[in-house]
């Protein structure tokens, strides 16, 4: 038997909306986790989730002058 998911389909759901709702591309797990509200979850379940439902993440890349 599996162990139940730590993030409910409707908690994903939320989760997408908060990060489209936000209209920013440089906003770090940690922000958008505390943004929608879901501290009782780490942030590489929000990047699984993320990535489940089609929206990957990349590091921002390092420009020296």
């Amino acid at each position: 038997m599996r162990r139940p998911g730590a993030l409910t389909e409707t908690e994903k759901d939320h989760l997408v909306a908060t990060q489209a709702k936000l209209e920013t591309r440089t906003m770090s797990l940690v922000d958008l986790q505390c943004e929608a509200g879901l501290g009782h979850v780490s942030p590489q379940t929000i990047l699984t989730a993320l990535s489940e439902r089609g929206i990957s993440c990349c590091r921002e890349e390092l420009k020296l002058f």
